[in-house]
């Protein structure tokens, strides 16, 4: 540590103690090796992690600014252990936690505008490594974490969005357990409640951007189907163009012997063609999408349809 500058180092925490959100921020100033300032507050439960990051730096930053221009020193050093704070609190446009950001440039300006031989770092360091700095950072926050908050803000948006997503999600997974109760059938075909990140079979390129579309349509049972189709045109045929009296996706997935040769394809994965199996794992979704491709069922206009590539 170099006398003439100000070492800062900077870290938040969150945790759930008895069902409810507690989230601190703290910091820890030396110069020289010796403590000059420390910081161990609450910033309420309406925050979030990211928040307690980017205020922590901020306000580390605020104080450090404060410290060397008293004591006339031009270097400070700051440290954090959270890589996406450390790219994001320059950053003056619309982010999560911008108002720290604000924070931040508006000391940051001022120090650096008192003299031309001023410089800020801010450098990363890795967590629980045994930085003395660091864990004396990280006891602070932990520390706030556990005191009645300063009320800085009613909630940040970074915790709105989170929040909104949750509830979102718990909503999501009433429905579908309601849904699957009143029709067993639609658990067949999409065997998990919906989640939040996308499924690996859509997370990819290898699936043609049709057969994606058909693969949709099969599993939420929405598509090109004689069954489906009738219930909002009661003039069209349900019937399969096999003789079916009707065509189902689970009569064109299964039974239909017009599809019977690409049916090979599913009983590799699956030698009964179970759905829990298909529709269950990715590899039988792989299966699925093979045969979709393969066969041309849920194209417009009845299948057998020209054979794609995958």
């Amino acid at each position: 540590s170099s006398p003439a500058s100000v070492l800062g180092y900077s870290d938040g925490h969150m945790a759930v103690s008895r069902g409810c959100l507690k989230v601190g921020v703290g910091f820890y100033i030396t110069i020289c090796g010796r403590k000059v300032d420390t910081l161990s507050m609450g910033i309420g439960p309406r925050a979030n992690i990211f928040d307690a990051e980017m205020l922590a730096l901020a306000k580390c930053l605020t104080k450090a600014v404060r410290i060397a221009s008293t004591n006339m020193i031009n270097h400070i050093h700051l440290f954090c252990d959270n890589q996406a704070t450390i790219r994001t609190i320059h950053d003056p446009s619309k982010h999560p936690a911008q108002y720290a950001s604000l924070i931040f440039l508006r000391a940051l300006n001022l120090f650096l505008e008192g003299h031309p031989d001023r410089h800020v770092h801010v450098t990363w360091v890795p967590g629980h490594a045994g930085i003395k700095g660091n864990d004396v950072a990280d006891s602070l926050a932990k520390g706030g974490a556990n005191v009645p908050p300063t009320p800085l803000f009613n909630r940040t948006i970074t915790w709105v969005r989170t929040h909104a997503t949750q509830h979102a999600s718990r909503s999501w997974n009433q429905a579908w357990i309601a849904h699957v109760q009143k029709r067993p059938d639609s658990g067949w075909y999409i065997p998990r409640p919906p989640a939040l990140k996308l499924h690996p079979i859509f997370n990819s390129t290898f699936l043609s951007r049709d057969v994606t579309s058909r693969l949709v349509q099969l599993i939420s049972g929405h598509g090109f189907y004689g069954e489906y189709r009738n219930r909002f045109h009661p003039d069209i045929d349900p019937r399969c163009s096999c003789g079916e009296s009707v065509e189902t996706i689970a009569h064109a997935l299964a039974f239909c012997p017009r599809q019977e040769d690409k049916r090979h394809i599913l009983r590799k994965c699956s030698p009964t063609i179970n759905e829990r199996e298909l529709f269950g794992t990715l590899a039988g979704l792989m299966a699925v999408s093979k045969f979709i491709a393969k066969s041309g069922i849920g194209k417009l206009g009845s299948p057998p349809a020209t054979a794609q590539i995958l």
